[in-house]
């Protein structure tokens, strides 16, 4: 990757994740991953006094986009693998980190104090549930939670988890309406004119928005509109430690019947979800799946989980 930063042309070819469709390769001019790297630079206030701790995989975009910091800062960094973030030697404080929910779960489990040896971690790449941040709030350090994607060279937007539940706009980006809902981005110090994410939101003003859901997975049942991703955050304190996702299946009378998928090896009761969800956000059916499907970034891979579970 360094080589091909430091060579003579203008322009990077970067890979999205693949999330909710398929891979695409894009290209996007190395001035504006300069530009987006120093707006989180000045947001954080990082500079050559700073160390900066890289745990990210190189292969995608906020691993990238890490390493340009680092080099536009001209910070100390130190470097750990994505299986293990902690595996650092340096006993002084680490100023900045970023980690995906998973990987910041995983840390907190295992070494808490050492965890909060990062003053503060940039949180992306996933959801944040309602139980990991009531975790965060006990602990002694910032933490942020960023929305963004390849196509905007990570993020653009960051909330501070246990402050807001909104996202508010970096440095020269605006916000607005598509169709349906959807979240428009303007950054033209980015390259961005308009671009139409499938995020749907209630946009605050044009710098806040809060996420509902992403428009790919809406699920209309009954003539019932419901976001799988604000029901998983209402039973995230019933299922702690184990992974779970809601989706639909046909259904001739309601058009698309809701379920809930469980990854696990083997079945086990069910908390009572009745007083957590309305009588129409109750799912119909419940599966459990031995492994679900994830993408080559770790990201739960919702489509092509369902595929494989639905008989």
């Amino acid at each position: 990757f360094l080589l091909v930063w430091m060579n003579e042309q203008d322009e990077i070819e970067l890979q999205t994740s693949g999330s909710t469709g398929q891979k695409k390769s894009i290209s996007a001019k190395k001035s504006y991953l300069k530009a987006s790297a120093n707006l989180t630079l000045d947001f954080f206030h990082l500079s050559e006094k700073s160390t900066i701790l890289h745990c990210l995989p190189f292969g995608f975009i906020a691993g990238k986009m890490m390493l340009i910091r680092v080099l536009e800062s001209n910070a100390q960094v130190c470097f750990a693998p994505p299986t293990d973030p902690l595996a650092f030697e340096t006993t002084a404080a680490i100023d900045f980190a970023a980690m995906t929910p998973y990987q910041y779960a995983k840390c907190l489990e295992n070494n808490p104090k050492k965890l909060e040896q990062i003053r503060t971690i940039l949180l992306g790449g996933g959801a944040v549930n309602l139980e990991l941040e009531t975790q965060i709030k006990q602990l002694n350090h910032k933490v942020y939670h960023s929305y963004g994607m390849t196509e905007t060279f990570s993020h653009v937007a960051l909330r501070k988890i246990g402050q807001y539940e909104h996202f508010t706009a970096l440095t020269g980006v605006r916000f607005g309406y598509g169709s349906e809902k959807t979240l428009t981005i303007h950054a033209p110090h980015l390259g961005i004119d308009t671009l139409e994410t499938n995020d749907i939101v209630d946009l605050l003003d044009p710098f806040h928005f809060r996420f509902v859901g992403r428009k790919d997975f809406v699920i209309n049942s009954g003539g019932i509109k419901l976001h799988p991703e604000e029901l998983e955050q209402k039973i995230s304190t019933k299922f702690t430690n184990v992974n779970y996702f809601f989706a639909s299946k046909p259904d001739p009378k309601l058009g698309e019947a809701l379920i809930l998928l469980i990854e696990a090896e083997e079945q086990f009761p069910l908390p009572d979800l009745s007083v957590l969800l309305e009588k129409y956000e109750r799912p119909k059916e419940v599966l459990f799946c031995k492994k679900f499907a994830y993408t080559a970034s770790g990201k739960l891979d919702r489509l092509n989980t369902l595929k494989t579970s639905l008989p």
